[in-house]
């Protein structure tokens, strides 16, 4: 894969970029050494280095007196001299406890400890580097040879893109062994090093710019050193992601243990739980699926652009128009290809939230990617197609043209049809290739129709909530279709459509309140968490929150809030009415800080109450620099409305049908992925993982999973089918004999 077309552009627009050196001339001996002359010799002049040694010392200076300063404040309060005077081992351990939060209930002062001990950290390497010990010419010696290891990594950055091994071990030298006698640990000495490229930032010698990823969310230090009017850059969460061993794209499975961490950071106040065996089992079975990726240069650039840029945007960037560091980024996931070539395939690491909801850990290369990076990735157990497999390509390829919402007969009707036109569009030209060649990996991917709703319908037994999720025979509904149709008819418009009312539709079930539906404000702590969810399960990059009142008046109506929402709240009422009178009760069960439940294979879900404080916060680092921000955390809180316990436990209830239908497929030796509430197979067994969905959706049925649920939060029995009529009861050879339940 590095040698394709692509590679290569890469390194030709990096060559032409007027930021870096030539690629060709980069590993040139002499044209290194003159660079690295240019930037010691001619742009640092002795004068120079002279003026960074003094600003060093006094910065030293500087940082003393705030240290005793900060020491002396801290000291005067009895929690704070409890954490100051342990020993190193005892206070990290402390420091990372249940106690320690318990202690210091109040974040902003935990992070004021937790920040004194970098504050220290940078007292002692100064004062190492100033130390009396040194005279003023070892001190310019030492400057000079850090400026010149910094330089070094950053102009080798490009051929040896593992940064940390030109960089971080480099500066590691200059940091000391010991501090006032005490050994100093690999971890502590890392915080020195980042200590070691903020002082050279701080005095102008380098430039350290933070950018964020926009799909994971990861910040990436970028450091520049200036070559005349040039600049070369290096990442540091490159390499220090490869120099810890980080790699998302694994070449054996990683194994899963009962006390595994496994709990994603952004439940942010959830800790792991011990794993039942059930699971374990699970997070084995996605751990153990080996993928592999297809050569499509088209789709890889297209994943690479996704990766930085949001649907709109990516549409009109091409490779050449991308920064600098995000090319480097493009050339470290070839390598990572390259890896995936020699083993044969690769596996990926999965954890939880704390819905038990499966996230992979991986950058780019997976299945819970964006859809160019998703198309990239298929089974490496490559089968020819069979009856059923040739049959599932048809419905995949007509539900990709358009027939997503026909009924399976209409599909294959419209595929016999269009099939020569078809054939025609570059977009279906992988699933073509697929229909028509030998063995494949090729990955279907099948989702939950209208999953919260139809979650609803498993756990009230309601038949209204069934058919328009599903789980009955016969005609196809789509509930958001019939959402768009009542808000034109009872509003007399004709704007709505199912592309923008459907987040609608889920941010309502995710208990959003009336601002955030009509106006897009997030006004309460109901709202911050209806459009988490809403994200977490479309991607904020896929769909984006379009409210009322912004499609109303793009289209040039105006109503007043409350006649708007008095008609919405009618339309949902007639779609789903069991669910809203569900959200409701669900509300209606005791304030606590914490709810938690089981769901049937052991997996113990929790959902937290909690508000959002934000705060002013001043500060004024050892420099004097000084700096303000307002800082928003969610903070523990059984006050507030439980405004993510509805939710919860549907998202509790849908991925537990996941870890179920996986398991049960393992059984059967059918290779599954999972996004959340949709299931990726081999053609040739889309079909019986549609079937094992449904019998799994039935004995949720029998077992009556939602009152099971309230039970134990209620700590009394609750009967959940009691608010559902008679003539809208659901049997279990309903959903046994529908046919969508899982659909393309």
């Amino acid at each position: 894969m590095s040698k394709t077309e692509l590679f290569k552009r890469i390194h030709e627009v990096r060559a032409k970029d007027t930021k870096a050196m030539n690629i060709d001339a980069m590993y040139e001996p002499t044209e290194y050494k003159r660079r690295l002359g240019e930037f010691l010799d001619a742009e640092f002049d002795a004068n120079y280095i002279d003026h960074l040694c003094s600003v060093v010392t006094q910065m030293s200076i500087d940082a003393v007196t705030f240290y005793n300063e900060a020491t002396q404040e801290l000291m005067s309060l009895d929690e704070n001299r409890k954490v100051l005077e342990m020993d190193e081992i005892n206070r990290k351990k402390y420091m990372h406890s249940d106690a320690f939060k318990s202690d210091i209930p109040d974040g902003a002062k935990r992070g004021i400890l937790h920040n004194y001990f970098r504050v220290r950290d940078r007292k002692d390497i100064l004062g190492y580097f100033v130390s009396t010990e040194w005279n003023k010419k070892k001190l310019r010696f030492r400057v000079k040879g850090m400026m010149r290891d910094i330089a070094r990594a950053v102009i080798e950055s490009p051929k040896d893109s593992v940064v940390a091994n030109a960089l971080l071990d480099r500066l590691a030298k200059y940091t000391p062994a010991k501090v006032e006698g005490v050994v100093v640990e690999s971890t502590t000495r890392d915080n020195m090093v980042m200590t070691v490229l903020q002082l050279f930032k701080d005095i102008g010698a380098v430039k350290i710019e933070v950018v964020q990823d926009k799909r994971t969310k990861a910040y990436s230090h970028m450091v520049s050193v200036p070559f005349k009017e040039e600049h070369m850059t290096v990442s540091l969460y490159e390499s220090y992601r490869a120099v810890n061993g980080r790699r998302a794209l694994l070449s054996s499975p990683a194994g899963v243990e009962s006390t595994d961490k496994l709990m994603s950071t952004g439940s942010w106040y959830y800790k792991s739980p011990e794993l039942s065996e059930d699971v374990i089992n699970f997070l084995n079975i996605q751990n153990q699926t080996k993928l592999n990726i297809i050569d499509d240069d088209t789709l890889l650039e297209k994943a690479i652009i996704r990766k930085y840029y949001d649907e709109d945007d990516a549409k009109f960037m091409v490779l050449e128009h991308m920064l600098p560091w995000q090319r480097e980024r493009a050339i470290k996931f070839y390598e990572e290809l390259d890896d995936i070539r020699q083993h044969g395939g690769f596996f990926v690491k999965h954890f939880i939230d704390s819905k038990y909801r499966t996230y992979e850990q991986s950058e780019l290369f997976g299945v819970q990617q964006n859809s160019a990076a998703r198309a990239l990735v298929e089974f490496a157990n490559r089968r020819a197609l069979n009856e059923a497999g040739t049959e599932s390509m048809k419905l995949d390829i007509a539900c990709k043209a358009g027939y997503d919402k026909a009924t399976k007969e209409e599909a294959l009707e419209g595929f016999a049809i269009h099939e020569k036109t078809w054939r025609e569009d570059p977009k279906l030209k992988r699933e073509f290739s697929v229909l028509d060649g030998e063995d494949t990996g090729f990955i279907v991917y099948q989702d939950a129709t209208n999953s919260g709703t139809q979650m609803y319908a498993v756990a009230t037994g309601s038949k209204r909530l069934a058919q328009i999720s599903g789980l009955l025979k016969g005609t196809r509904y789509d509930a958001y279709s019939m959402l768009a149709e009542e808000l034109n008819k009872a509003l007399e418009v004709e704007c709505f459509n199912r592309k923008n009312v459907k987040s609608i539709f889920m941010t309502k079930l995710y208990n959003a309140g009336k601002e955030l539906i009509l106006n897009g404000a997030v006004k309460n702590v109901e709202d911050m968490n209806a459009l988490e969810q809403m994200e977490m399960n479309f991607g904020i990059k896929k769909t984006k929150l379009t409210p009322l009142q912004v499609t109303l008046g793009k289209n040039g109506y105006s109503y007043e809030d409350n006649y708007v929402y008095a008609r919405f709240e009618v339309a949902m009422g007639k779609l789903a009415p069991i669910a809203l009178l569900m959200m409701e009760a669900i509300g209606e069960i005791d304030d606590r800080e914490l709810y938690s439940w089981e769901m049937p294979d052991g997996a113990q879900c929790m959902s937290a109450r909690y508000g959002v404080v934000e705060e002013d916060v001043l500060w004024s680092n050892e420099t004097g620099n000084r700096h303000h921000f307002v800082h928003k955390r969610k903070v523990a809180n059984k006050a507030e409305k439980k405004a993510a316990l509805a939710p919860g436990i549907i998202h509790s209830m849908d991925s537990y049908a996941l870890r179920e239908t996986v398991r049960r497929c393992f059984v059967e030796g059918i290779d599954t992925v999972t996004i959340h509430d949709s299931i990726g197979s081999h053609p040739n067994d889309a079909q019986r993982v549609r079937e094992i969905y449904k019998e799994v959706l039935a004995d949720m049925f029998e077992m009556d999973i939602m009152s099971n649920i309230l039970g134990q939060l209620m700590d009394r029995e609750f009967n959940v089918r009691a608010v559902v009529d008679k003539d809208d009861l659901l049997t279990v050879n309903n959903i046994l004999e529908s046919e969508y339940g899982l659909w393309a």
